[in-house]
């Protein structure tokens, strides 16, 4: 499991569920210490993000 090193999330109302969705694999950052948390999520970073969460769900 990779550890969250992100510098831009702490203090952000959502960091608990930054690091959770990080440690499950569903998301990642744009570079190893940057989330950017308040910028939108485009149409392919969404497609990839449902596809990574029916992987967790489904092992596969």
């Amino acid at each position: 499991m990779a550890e969250c090193k992100f510098t831009d999330i702490s203090g952000h109302y959502a960091e608990k569920q930054i690091r959770e969705v990080f440690e499950m694999g569903i998301m990642n950052g744009v570079d190893e210490t940057h989330f950017e948390p308040d910028k939108p999520v485009t149409r392919a970073q969404a497609a990839i993000i449902a596809r990574n969460v029916v992987r967790y769900i489904t092992g596969k």
